[in-house]
């Protein structure tokens, strides 16, 4: 099904019963608020991998600066967008790497954010296809988080504005489009 690039990639992020424990000390990156806990994003990655994590979800510059953290059987996902998240349209979704310069730098895959329900989903859908087949031909893991747009509002608020039907409508569309595994809400 998949080349081998891919494979060994996923066994790096899924266990041998197709599980994975992913930590994202990148959430800086798209909030005004620092996490506690994710400030020096080197210890939360050390943290993280000795708790159990099988994959980690980081943006470019912290992949470089924190490469040492890493054990070599943990897989790196990196992060593909950011938000401008003081503009006036905070969730627009704005690319900050490609699949070959995460290749470059050593990720197994992209982590891809996908909230739709905004006058970016064109860009956004279109996006989605083209990274999949990048992640194809490099054999990269294409991870999509098919989650609701409003990305720190409550998952009860979420629900309300948007109903389970989003969050269906957004699964099937990033697997119908090559995503390898897909993250949402937990409705």
């Amino acid at each position: 099904m998949y080349g081998t690039g891919k494979t060994i990639r996923l066994k790096r992020i899924f266990d041998q019963n197709g599980k994975a424990v992913i930590s994202a000390p990148v959430h800086n990156l798209t909030s005004t608020d620092p996490f506690p806990g994710q400030i020096d994003v080197c210890e939360c990655i050390k943290e993280s991998i000795a708790g159990g994590a099988t994959a980690q979800v980081i943006s470019k510059g912290f992949l470089k600066k924190c490469a040492g953290a890493w054990n070599g059987s943990v897989g790196i996902l990196n992060y593909m967008f950011t938000y401008a998240a003081l503009s006036p349209k905070p969730i627009q979704q704005i690319a900050i790497t490609t699949v070959e310069e995460s290749l470059r730098l050593g990720a197994d895959g992209i982590c891809f954010f996908v909230g739709l329900a905004t006058e970016d989903d064109p860009y956004v859908i279109e996006m989605i296809g083209k990274v999949s087949e990048e992640c194809d031909k490099y054999g990269m893991v294409f991870i999509c988080e098919a989650e609701f747009p409003g990305f720190y509002a409550s998952t009860e608020d979420s629900l309300k504005k948007y109903g389970i039907k989003y969050l269906k409508f957004t699964g099937r569309l990033c697997s119908e489009l090559g995503a390898d595994a897909i993250s949402t809400n937990w409705p």
